[in-house]
């Protein structure tokens, strides 16, 4: 996991916190050079709780964060 979960969803980017050294976890594996892919379950989405525009803002929050980090 990269993030913590909620159970009430992250329907934010307010939301969305990194779980200490997640982010770190990704930079080693990049830097040693492997491939990390990322797969989310984004079920708010199907139930309506969330738009795309909305998902889209926290995963690209989520991706600066990792990128930061050197991932």
């Amino acid at each position: 996991m990269i993030n913590f979960d909620s159970p009430d969803y992250i329907l934010s980017p307010e939301q969305w916190r990194a779980i200490p050294g997640s982010l770190e976890a990704i930079a080693r594996l990049t830097l040693a050079g492997i491939s990390v892919g990322i797969v989310s379950n984004q079920s708010a989405i199907g139930r309506g709780m969330m738009a795309q525009e909305t998902f889209n803002a926290i995963h690209a929050k989520m991706m600066l964060a990792i990128e930061q980090a050197g991932g």
